[in-house]
């Protein structure tokens, strides 16, 4: 059948942004040239804790922050400056104390009679729940690694002090060499867990009083492997898996358990190899005594280009010069090490959002100012604005499941041509086909099918497979008539569906990692026998302390309601 939209009318046009604007759970500004707010929809209201008489018709940064002042980083200014979309990461503290982080996205809005850009649209996407999940997974994350190092500690006191003094070198190295926040997480880390394999390693080798003969010292090579089976499968863990395994291999070539070499080598693991030799040659040894700091220095300066990175020397030597390092010094803690939760785009920028007293004198003179919105946002430069920089996907369906209209985004998502997919029914996109239309607990899963019936917003989480690939998706219905090309009233439904894959994944591969901590934690327990340590039977119950918390752990992940978008979006 052919499409009966008219998709070019004015009135057409209207409605579908309307709808978008007013009903989806996305925050929606658009602010001039004088940083003056012109429009604001209900969403971003709610999310911020502001009253429209707070905002509309005012200068966009003294609603922003408790200053007054422009932000320090201003993406209106970016936008306007760079003439392109703007994104950057927000981290808020609401004027009552609570927290909320945000997507923001900036899009300059061309006037299509004189090509300036008179408007910028603000589009905020709420991070808030994801945010406080990885939040939450961090803090369990730190748990886990605390507790492999009190076994460490049952198994070995000195391993135990060695391995933090090696996490705290590392992490100073790293900072210094200029490698960002995560860097300097993974090497802190890294560090701690390096000699984890040693568990499984006997006392009497461990604490030999003569030098071992070399049978002994092949199993005490053992240890990076056994601290990379431990960690095996676990997909939290692989950065700090590469760098405990690497940690003994040589810029030459000639280290073990792999024989890598020079850059091959990750980058934490060669600091971690710097360290690890300077912490064990200024400890004391049952089989030796300790050298003093300046003369583990040239020792770590002649290995340079052969054992070590010639680079990370200087700079482990650079470091060490300019800050006046001592032993002492170098094993204390400048500060806490915290995992950071921000994605690979960056930092979250920090701001204030107080709520300002407000004046309806103020928004009554503004009236004037935004009659000319209607214009705006029939304007070709704000619907593509809104279509193409929303994070999100559009589909208008009619009562009998004809897709009317695709967004160009979903469009480029299928692969498919615009044609194709307005000549087909709506369910013929996902993998579910007409499994849309059955029950789960006396409701029909399809929010589409839902809406159409009672006239309501209505939800689902969808999860599709493309190739092989989870998909997961937030997909929110809403009903609405919108007019023929002849003027017909057609019943239709807008479908917004918001990609949710990647915190998913997130959630789901932790809580996996968790089961299989469980398992290989049990495995610890089995393995280690009398024999292989005097400590036995604490390391026992330390693991089975440690077994019973992930099981608690699990169960909380498990009863966690994931998405808190349920239910009716005016709710939000």
């Amino acid at each position: 059948m052919g499409n009966r939209l008219d998709l070019d009318s004015p009135q057409f046009r209207l409605k579908l942004i309307e709808t978008l604007i007013q009903s989806t759970p996305v925050g929606y500004i658009i602010i001039d040239r004088a940083n003056r707010v012109r429009f604001v929809n209900d969403y971003f209201l709610r999310f911020r804790k502001l009253e429209r008489a707070d905002v509309l018709g005012e200068i966009c940064y003294e609603v922003s922050n408790d200053n007054g002042e422009p932000c320090s980083r201003c993406i209106v200014r970016d936008a306007v400056n760079r003439g392109q979309p703007t994104r950057m990461l927000r981290k808020d503290i609401l004027f009552d104390g609570g927290v909320i982080y945000s997507d923001d996205f900036a899009i300059p809005i061309k006037n299509e009679e004189t090509g300036n850009f008179d408007y910028i649209l603000e589009i905020t996407i709420d991070r808030t729940k994801e945010m406080k999940i990885r939040e939450r997974n961090s803090a369990i994350f730190l748990e886990i690694i605390s507790a492999f190092i009190k076994l460490l500690e049952k198994k070995n006191s000195y391993t135990c002090e060695h391995s933090r003094h090696v996490s705290i070198i590392s992490a100073k190295l790293t900072e210094y060499y200029g490698l960002g926040e995560q860097a300097v997480f993974n090497s802190a880390l890294g560090g701690l867990l390096h000699d984890l394999g040693k568990l499984y390693i006997p006392d009497s080798i461990l604490n030999k009083n003569e030098k071992l003969n070399e049978k002994e010292y092949a199993v005490i090579r053992e240890h990076p492997m056994f601290t990379w089976l431990l960690l095996t499968g676990l997909t939290s863990f692989n950065t700090l898996r590469d760098i405990a395994i690497a940690h003994h291999e040589r810029w030459d070539g000639k280290g073990y358990p792999g024989c890598i070499k020079g850059q091959d080598i990750p980058i934490e693991a060669k600091i971690s190899a710097v360290a690890d030799a300077y912490d064990a040659m200024t400890s004391n040894r049952p089989y030796r005594d300790a050298i003093s700091h300046e003369a583990a220095i040239e020792e770590i300066k002649k290995a340079a280009g052969l054992q070590f990175d010639p680079d990370v020397v200087d700079k482990f030597v650079q470091m060490v010069e300019e800050f006046g390092y001592d032993r002492e010094a170098l094993i204390t803690p400048t500060k806490e090490i915290s995992i950071s939760v921000a994605d690979n785009l960056g930092q979250y920028v920090h701001q204030t959002v107080h709520h300002k007293s407000g004046s309806w004198d103020n928004v009554a003179e503004s009236r004037d100012d935004i009659k000319n919105m209607d214009d705006v946002m029939l304007s070709d430069s704000f619907i593509e604005s809104v279509f193409n920089n929303t994070p999100a996907f559009y589909t208008l369906v009619d009562e009998s499941f004809n897709v009317l209209y695709a967004s160009e985004n979903l469009v480029a998502a299928t692969g498919k041509p615009f044609e194709e997919l307005i000549a087909g029914k709506c369910f013929d996109l996902t993998d579910k086909k007409m499994a849309c239309f059955l029950m789960d607990n006396g409701s029909i899963l399809c929010p589409v099918v839902r809406a159409l019936t009672s006239g309501k917003e209505e939800y689902w989480l969808v999860e599709d497979d493309l190739e092989g690939q989870k998909l997961y998706f937030d997909v929110f219905a809403i009903p609405i008539d919108v007019l023929s090309a002849d003027g017909e009233k057609i019943k239709c439904c807008l479908e917004i569906m918001f990609d949710r894959t990647r915190e998913k994944t997130i959630q789901y591969t932790f809580e996996n990692d968790l089961k299989q901590l469980i398992a290989k934690i049990r495995d610890i327990v089995d393995e280690i026998v009398p024999e292989a340590s005097l400590n036995v039977h604490e390391i026992i119950k330390e693991a089975n302390d440690f077994s019973q918390y992930l099981d608690k752990v699990k169960t909380g992940l498990s009863e966690l309601v994931f998405n808190e978008n349920a239910g009716k979006m005016s709710e939000q």
